[in-house]
């Protein structure tokens, strides 16, 4: 029976793509038909990433250090292994499909969302065109094409195939139990350190990128204190401070983060590891997620396991991803944002994590049944 590989390589420009294979990796073994076939290519960075499914399934980490050997790793286990499914699968262009033929290489596709296609002021020139291009080699080659959300197969119809046939779509959940159980020995330490032991707080686990919409947040959050001055309430912000893509936008937010109006309200905390960024979710009052654009959020599938209050964009693929405890805005009404704070500050949160992990297995074996389809219909 062929292989199921699931390339697992990323770095920190963009932490999403690593966590993604991890949530799939987790989200095919809840399925008995494809589990005794996965394989784990991952890099010796992330191995860690991987220790939750070692003793079920094969996890191999490269040697090499870079993208590059990486890749050639992978492809000599794939001709000495007689090929198999890989997943996402690479651009393969360069290679002969003869060869792959011969060696029974069966690439599957994947598009994580199309966000330059409505903000390519977000990207530089040589940005847009790799990624239409790399969008373009996937809406026209035979290989099955994995897509998120509805929400982003309407987006591949409108702009890249109308007539592609093997396109599906599968959201994924975010497996964080293992994490969960981990930081129950630490999370006191961890509080400490971000000094937020015994503190009523809320969080924005986002990159600094300018679609993730922080600007809305600290505009609304400018507001609140203006007319709330004295609450207790802190708004913790992780993430890497960095758009290489658009550095005037940094400088804009760093700006803003240090008005007089919002000392001592707010925490920035940087890139931080992902344990503790789960702990400091785990103990917030509730989770402002403001993007402008999304693919299929992580942060919102983190939340839902926590069982947390999101005030949500309202975004169509955020009204397919969210649950009865989420909270739409208008993403470009900071008006609306304050008000809606003013109402959560109010509320004492509770939640319930067995619950939330409940549904997170049941999710996954659910929407571990599309690629199964896909591999049926290859």
């Amino acid at each position: 029976m062929e292989k199921i590989i699931i390339r697992a390589f990323g770095d920190k420009n963009w932490i999403g793509g690593i966590y993604y294979s991890r949530n799939i990796v987790f989200q095919l073994m809840q399925n008995k038909h494809l589990s005794d076939r996965l394989v784990v290519f991952t890099s010796f960075e992330n191995r860690h990433l991987f220790d939750f499914a070692k003793e079920k399934i094969c996890v191999i980490t490269c040697k090499g250090r870079g993208k590059r050997e990486n890749n050639l790793e992978l492809l000599r286990y794939l001709i000495k292994h007689k090929g198999g499914y890989l997943y996402p699968g690479p651009r393969l262009e360069k290679i002969p499909n003869f060869i792959k033929r011969c060696f029974g290489i069966k690439p599957i596709m994947w598009i994580p969302d199309f966000q330059h296609n409505y903000f390519p002021e977000f990207f530089s020139e040589k940005q847009l065109i790799n990624r239409t291009l790399e969008f373009e080699y996937k809406g026209n080659n035979r290989a099955p094409l994995i897509l998120s959300s509805n929400d982003s197969m309407n987006d591949f119809r409108r702009f890249y195939s109308q007539t592609k046939r093997n396109v599906y779509v599968m959201p994924f959940v975010s497996y964080i139990e293992d994490i969960i159980y981990k930081i129950e020995q630490n999370e006191y330490g961890i509080l400490e350190k971000f000094n937020l032991n015994g503190k009523k707080y809320a969080c924005i686990m986002n990159q600094f990128w300018q679609h993730k919409n922080h600007k809305i947040v600290l505009e609304a959050l400018k507001k609140y204190f203006t007319k709330n001055p004295h609450s207790e309430y802190i708004y913790v912000f992780t993430g890497r401070m960095s758009d290489e893509r658009n550095q005037k936008y940094i400088e804009e937010i760093k700006s803003l983060f240090n008005d007089s109006i919002l000392s001592g309200h707010i925490c920035l905390l940087g890139f931080i590891a992902r344990e503790e960024q789960i702990a400091i979710m785990k103990n917030a009052e509730y989770i402002i997620q403001p993007s402008l654009f999304e693919g299929w959020g992580t942060v919102v599938e983190d939340a839902k396991v926590l069982d947390k209050t999101i005030i949500l964009s309202d975004l169509s693929v955020h009204r397919e991803q969210k649950n009865e405890k989420c909270i739409l805005f208008d993403p470009l009404n900071s008006d609306e944002l304050e008000q809606i704070l003013e109402q959560e500050n109010e509320i004492d949160h509770q939640c319930d994590i067995r619950n939330g992990l409940k549904k997170m297995y049941n999710y996954a074996e659910r929407y571990s049944k599309v690629f199964e389809r896909v591999i049926e219909e290859y």
